[in-house]
């Protein structure tokens, strides 16, 4: 059969094979059986081996069987060829045929071989024969093996090919090779030569990935070997081999990539059980971080509650680590007592667990803040379709003295209480307005860090959740959960809490205290509780950011279409920035939580009402300096906010600023140490006026040739005094440094590839990014400080040309939780640099700049 043939019933089985017809698919395998004569060229030339090869796992097992029937057929078939052309015989192909039109039969001599006969490298069997032994080839007339020319008839390893495996200076890297060697060529028939290069191929790329033989790179070339020689897996094996699966995907390759079909299947139906078993009916239990696990010393539990006693003794609580399930049980009575003042000890395990030291008190209740569902105020009216997001949670409290009903009903339990309605879903109006947050247990004793981030290694929660004044016409005490969830808040995302934490109280209470703000701030606070608590949002609190979002665009919509509004302009600036404040307060939660795409929508809208709230007459330039250097946090927040869209994105900035930059100006916005922004991102102000500096330059005809320029601004950059918090953690003090140093190179690089159009390969690129990347390799990774990195990042990625350093970056940004998630701005950052490495290696040059504006495009398509 010609190989066209061939490859027109191959895409015809596949066909039939995918598409749920299985009849036409057994009967085109026995067609290709009985009419196919297979030989090693025409295998390669129509793929039909490997096509075959992964139906040997097919769920039918009359497809399965032929298939395994004819990949053993021509296997043979294809030994017996290389033998025939060993021997210095003519070989059989399937073109070849008669006069008569009919295939020329292979050499009787060789097409039928009786018995396997034994390797000359290995000892013969004990139980061989004596005429078997007699009519075997000697063994000085068998021929060497090559490394074109693999043994046949024996399970392939590195001794029975012969083969020698290029020594790369360390035993445990010769050794992961010979390993993957013999799992590749086991059951193969694929030349030497190939294997090797595809075990070269893949040792490099794991050696590559860790930088080196680490525990790592063993755990990772044990799981590669344990998955390729894995005999129910013969797809993954030959796809490896025959590169249809290259080095660098295979690497990259999940456990559940790497099954075969069939395991795959298990696994689906297995899911599907226990989806089916989780939704049946069980014990309700709630989340909360009121429990430590004295296993793993975690506060991410669950509990629930049941009477296993009589009706007049107390509850049992059942507490459950979500993160390494041990499980203890507890009476309610031992709950009830001083919280620091003992440990639940466990029936069952023999771990502890504690309640968590840090508590929220009122006079004489505790403060529920445990709950994974929203916190809203009864009064909140929301849409209809936010029903769909919430169920009907059980809210975890710790008794006290004078339990309250949420209800008009009683209940047997104070310490779960259910609500009376699924939208009402907490109230602390019962509550005294009065309340502190104190520390329990011993003040001396250290705290074990949380790797959540819920260690306030500076006190801004003390600082935060201090005692209230509240107004008078303030109808409830929702106050305390609103302090406590910016306070998480504040410790999570933001660079420097302390410089702006007073400022945020006296703001949040002021917002609180008005029935217009009110209802916005909790909703606001649902999200950053939940934000705080897990680095993502569940489907309820995307609703509620989806809805903050839409309220703040059309906020700024209503307000240019109702210009203009007062006679005043200074009323109508200060209309403006009354919009700027709630567009940018719902903005620092988009940034960590939605898409580039869609932050960049809302600055579209935000841009228009900031110009409104500038000093400066309609049709002037803004003079970013006054803004810098002016109280207003929005306005600062927005030039940052612009500066760093357009140094990430390669889009112009949305104003042409005037910048009259100098050393003096940065000098007193270090003497502004309490002002700017800095804090919120741990962008420094001075950089955000040298960077709008250098846009604003590089639209002037004749200035990247200006040497002088250049030349000041590598002079004068060092000299520029960074502030930072000279209170607080000191380890936290060094990493905050290191990050405003890292942005310090990523201006350089940005002053010769924008203004001075050089290219990665220029030297003075080659020595700012080696400097970037000698700070961000001497952090020790984490999400501290790697989670405010991802804008100098993206300046540092473009001028990136070593894989080692693109594989750090890329490593640490993904790192972080929120930025490992699709759909967030931190995540679309990294899409934007692995965009321009691949469009760069596959054209052969080097990134310039305004190849961030074309991954841009690609990825927010805008």
């Amino acid at each position: 059969m010609e190989a066209a043939e061939v490859k027109k019933l191959i895409k015809d089985l596949q066909t039939a094979t995918t598409t749920g017809k299985p009849e036409d698919g057994v009967t085109i395998l026995k067609q290709l059986k009985q009419s196919v004569v297979a030989t090693e060229e025409l295998l390669r030339e129509t793929k039909a081996g490997l096509a075959i090869g992964k139906l040997r796992s097919h769920p039918r097992k009359e497809i399965a069987d032929l298939a395994k029937e004819l990949v053993k057929k021509w296997k043979e078939a294809v030994e017996a060829g290389k033998k025939v052309k060993a021997s210095g015989g003519t070989p059989s192909t399937p073109s070849t045929a008669t006069p008569s039109g009919k295939p020329t039969p292979p050499p009787a001599a060789t097409s039928q071989p009786t018995k396997p006969q034994p390797s000359p490298i290995d000892p013969p069997s004990r139980k061989q024969s004596v005429s078997t032994t007699a009519a075997s080839t000697p063994t000085s007339s068998k021929p060497t093996p090559t490394l074109n020319q693999p043994q046949s008839n024996v399970v392939r390893t590195v001794k029975t090919d012969a083969v020698k495996i290029e020594s790369k200076g360390d035993k445990t890297r010769d050794k992961c090779m010979e390993l993957l060697y013999d799992a590749m060529a086991s059951d193969s028939g694929a030349p030497i030569e190939q294997i090797l290069k595809r075990v070269y191929a893949i040792e490099y790329q794991v050696y590559k990935e860790f930088d080196g033989v680490t525990k790592e790179y063993s755990t990772k070339m044990r799981r590669l070997f344990n998955n390729l020689k894995d005999k129910k897996n013969p797809g993954l094996r030959e796809a490896v081999v025959s590169g249809d699966i290259s080095a660098e995907k295979f690497v990259k390759m999940t456990p559940e990539e790497m099954a075969s079909e069939e395991r795959k299947q298990q696994n689906s139906a297995l899911n599907e059980a226990n989806v089916h078993a989780a939704l049946g009916a069980g014990e309700p239990e709630a989340e909360t971080d009121a429990f430590q696990c004295g296993r793993c010393k975690n506060f991410k539990t669950r509990y629930r509650q049941a009477q296993t006693r009589s009706a007049d003794e107390p509850m049992t609580t059942f507490v459950t680590c979500t993160v390494c399930g041990n499980k203890s049980v507890v009476s309610s009575g031992e709950v009830s007592g001083r919280i620091s003042d003992f440990a639940l000890a466990s029936d069952s395990v023999s771990a502890v667990t504690t309640i968590r030291d840090t508590t929220v008190v009122t006079c004489s209740n505790h403060l529920e803040i445990s709950s994974d569902k929203p916190y809203l105020n009864p009064s909140i009216t929301l849409p209809d379709s936010f029903s769909s997001y919430s169920s009907r949670p059980f809210v975890p409290s710790v008794p006290s003295s004078h339990p309250f009903n949420a209800t008009s009903k009683s209940f047997n339990s104070p310490n779960i209480i259910p609500l009376s309605d699924d939208r009402s879903l907490i109230t602390t109006r019962q509550m005294p307005q009065a309340f502190l947050f104190r520390r329990a247990g011993n003040e001396d004793e250290d705290e074990d860090e949380d790797e959540g981030n819920e260690h306030d290694l500076e006190g801004i929660r003390a600082l935060l959740c201090t005692n209230p004044t509240l107004d008078k016409n303030a109808e409830d005490n929702s106050l305390p959960f609103v302090l406590y969830s910016y306070s998480r808040w504040a410790i999570a995302r933001v660079f420097e809490p302390l410089k702006i934490v007073h400022t945020m109280r006296e703001r949040l209470v002021a917002l609180f205290s008005s029935d217009n703000t009110r209802t916005r701030t909790i909703l606001i606070a649902n999200v950053m509780d939940a934000f705080a608590r897990n680095l993502v949002i569940d489907g309820a609190r995307k609703f509620i950011v989806d809805h903050l979002v839409s309220d703040g665009q059309q906020r700024g919509h209503t307000f240019m279409a109702t210009l203009p509004m007062s006679c005043s302009l200074e009323s109508d600036r200060h209309n403006a920035i009354r919009t700027l404040d709630y567009m940018m307060e719902v903005f620092s939660l988009q940034i960590f939580t939605q898409p580039l795409v869609v932050c960049l929508q809302s600055l579209d809208y935000a841009a228009p009402v900031f110009r409104y709230g500038c000093p400066e007459l309609p049709g002037q330039p803004v003079n970013i300096a006054n803004i810098m250097l002016e109280s207003n946090i929005s306005l600062q927040f927005f030039v940052n906010l612009d500066v760093l869209q357009s140094v990430t994105t390669g889009n112009p900035t949305y104003f042409k600023y005037e910048v009259p930059f100098s050393l003096e100006l940065c000098e007193r916005l270090y003497q502004q140490n309490n002002h700017g922004s800095q804090w919120h991102l741990g962008f420094p102000g001075p950089f955000a006026l040298l960077f709008a500096w250098i846009n604003s330059l590089s639209e002037i005809p004749g200035a990247a040739h200006n040497s002088s320029l250049v030349t000041w601004v590598e002079t004068n950059l060092p000299q520029i005094k960074l502030s930072a918090a000279e209170s607080g953690d000191p380890l936290l003090r060094l990493a905050r440094t290191l990050v405003q140093e890292c942005w310090r190179y990523a201006v350089l690089i940005y002053l010769y590839m924008v203004l001075c159009q050089a290219s990665p390969n220029d030297p003075r690129v080659i020595q700012a990014q080696k400097g970037f990347m000698r700070l961000f390799r001497g952090m020790k990774p984490g999400r501290y400080p790697d989670a405010h990195l991802s804008p100098p990042v993206v300046i540092a990625g473009v001028a990136t040309t070593e894989e080692r350093d693109r594989e750090t970056l890329r490593r640490r940004i993904l790192g972080v939780q929120e930025f490992a998630k699709k759909g967030t701005v931190g995540n679309d950052f990294m899409l934007e640099l692995e965009d321009i490495w691949a469009r760069t290696r596959d054209e052969g040059r080097p990134a310039v700049w305004s190849d961030l504006r074309i991954a841009s495009f690609r990825i927010t398509g805008r």
